[in-house]
C-alpha cells in the first residue's frame, strides 16, 4: 500500500500518519498494489479530509468534514470501507453472471 498524506493549514504529524496507517491496514490487509492519497485541510473550526483510492482501473474519491480531525478521519475511512465492500459485491455478481452465461452457451452448443 502506498500512502500519501498532505496537509493545508495543518501539519501532518507522525501521530496523524500512524493513526491513518493503522486504520487503513485493517481494511487493506490483503491488497498490495493500492495507492491511497489523503488531503487534510483546516479552515477555522472545520476539518476536511479528501481521499483518493486507486487500484488498477478502480478509482474513487471520498470526502468528509467535521469539527474534529479524528472524527473526520474515522468517517472517511468508514466510507472507504463501504466503497470497497460495494465494489467487491459488484464484482461477485458480474463473475456469477459470466459463469451462468457461459454455462448456458455451452449447453446450447452441445444440444443436437
Amino acid at each position: 500500500m502506498k500512502l500519501t498524506i498532505t496537509g493545508k493549514n495543518i501539519k501532518t504529524t507522525e501521530a496523524i500518519s500512524n493513526y491513518i496507517n493503522k486504520k487503513l491496514h485493517k481494511i487493506f490487509k490483503r491488497i498490495d498494489d493500492i495507492d491511497v492519497r489523503f488531503s487534510l485541510q483546516v479552515d477555522k473550526n472545520r476539518h476536511i479530509a479528501e481521499v483518493m483510492v486507486k487500484q488498477n482501473d478502480f478509482i474513487f474519491h471520498v470526502n468528509d468534514e467535521t469539527k474534529n480531525l479524528y472524527t473526520t478521519l474515522d468517517n472517511v475511512i468508514d466510507k472507504i470501507e463501504k466503497h470497497l465492500i460495494n465494489h467487491k459485491n459488484k464484482n461477485k455478481v458480474l463473475i456469477l453472471k459470466k459463469n451462468v452465461a457461459g454455462k448456458q452457451k455451452l449447453e446450447n452448443s452441445h444440444s443436437f
